[in-house]
């Protein structure tokens, strides 16, 4: 086999680099250098179809939502609120969202707790604050103005305050009212109609600093941490998927109620664990903290 120099490699792929970049839309980097070392009788590597394609901005793309990953958690970086009103969501949370989803053009999603958004005209929103101009002027607490089934999706950015209380060194949440000068809204008190409004098979995602529950007539499917830079508290999306007839079906059987007990169970300790550590860590520091994360977790 013909021996080149990395540069004289990617000069003769070059060459063949639309026949190269169109066997990397369905082939995996490595198939597509044993085929090239073969056609061309030199050793090519992956790194170097890696560096063509680099080139070209014509990189393979890893398939980040929740059908492409096995794994049910997963974390987000992003940055600071850039809307004109406090409370919006983190500068690229929805675009991960998009992603992580698979929200497309066409699908009907519902934002809840947020006013009209500039580039997702066609995407409900709803808010009780009619001066943020949302799709529905509607209190969460009450029944939604939508039929059942709706939505493909539902993204919820609930109104939370967190506020410091440096004397007892703890974090308190309040809800809604400090923000919006509105009656507080507890985080559960939107959920039902939220599933009433999802199709079956649709997903609800819930941006919050609470590690949610499972919704009932859902499953969870995937819990994110998001961050948004320096001296920013870290929140967390929990992404549920509505039940299907077929689904809620096998949960009448005995043998899925076992199991969906046993579910609950790691959820609610999921909670409690997360509770207890920020409860160790404000009563008796971070080194204890580190010591029951060690010894539970």
């Amino acid at each position: 086999m013909l021996k080149l120099g990395n540069g004289e490699k990617i000069g003769l792929l070059n060459d063949y680099r639309d026949e190269v970049l169109e066997d990397l839309q369905n082939m995996e980097y490595e198939d597509v250098a044993t085929k090239w070392s073969e056609k061309l009788g030199i050793s090519v590597s992956k790194n170097t179809i890696w560096r063509l394609a680099s080139h070209y901005n014509k990189l393979k793309k890893k398939d980040v939502s929740l059908h492409g990953s096995p794994s049910r958690r997963s974390s987000m970086v992003c940055g600071r609120n850039t809307a004109p009103y406090k409370g919006g969501y983190p500068g690229g949370f929805l675009q991960k969202i998009d992603k992580l989803l698979q929200i497309r053009e066409g699908s009907r999603v519902l934002h809840l707790f947020s006013g009209s958004m500039e580039g997702r005209e066609n995407e409900d929103t709803m808010d009780i604050q009619e001066t943020n101009n949302p799709t529905f002027v509607a209190d969460a607490r009450e029944t939604f103005p939508m039929d059942d089934n709706t939505y493909d999706y539902a993204v919820v950015d609930p109104p939370y305050d967190l506020v410091e209380n440096t004397r007892h060194k703890r974090v308190e949440i309040t809800y809604g009212n400090a923000l919006w000068a509105t009656e507080a809204i507890r985080p559960y008190a939107w959920c039902d109609e939220t599933v009433r409004v999802t199709k079956p098979g649709g997903f609800i995602a819930i941006l919050h600093h609470l590690v949610y529950k499972t919704l009932p007539g859902c499953a969870r499917v995937h819990t994110a941490s998001v961050t948004t830079g320096p001296n920013m508290r870290i929140r967390v999306v929990s992404i549920f998927q509505k039940d299907t007839d077929l689904v809620r079906g096998l949960k009448d059987k005995d043998e899925f109620k076992l199991l969906e007990k046993r579910q609950q169970a790691l959820d609610d300790f999921l909670v409690s664990s997360v509770r207890m550590e920020d409860m160790m860590e404000e009563c008796f520091g971070a080194e204890a903290a580190e010591e029951f994360r060690k010894e539970y977790l």
